[in-house]
């Protein structure tokens, strides 16, 4: 798999607020910190959130990253499987991975 074009930004306040409930989960606690990268793999368009906070069972003072691979729309309006999930799980560890490569939390 080939990651290209990767971009991140930070959600703003508006799009934080409906990320809350769309990416809401009873396993993670999570800060007021929200971004949306987006990026092609093998070419194709797609995107992942990330929040940052703490599993729900680990100590307070850790800090952690969610990070959600979305559903394109379009896989969902049409009529094609979504992505099996060992291949996602592949994209998600190429695209954690480029995260903490480029220390986005960082970023403005």
């Amino acid at each position: 798999m080939v990651l290209t074009s990767f971009t991140v930004r930070r959600l703003t306040p508006e799009e934080r607020e409906l990320a809350k409930g769309l990416w809401a989960s009873g396993e993670f606690l999570p800060t007021d910190e929200y971004w949306l990268a987006e990026f092609k793999i093998d070419g194709l368009k797609r995107q992942v959130g990330i929040r940052r906070g703490r599993r729900a069972d680990v100590a307070e003072d850790m800090d952690q990253f969610d990070i959600q691979l979305r559903i394109n729309q379009e896989e969902l309006d049409e009529d094609v499987p979504l992505i099996a999930e060992a291949q996602a799980a592949d994209i998600l560890t190429i695209v954690r991975a480029e995260w903490e490569k480029g220390e986005y939390w960082k970023l403005p």
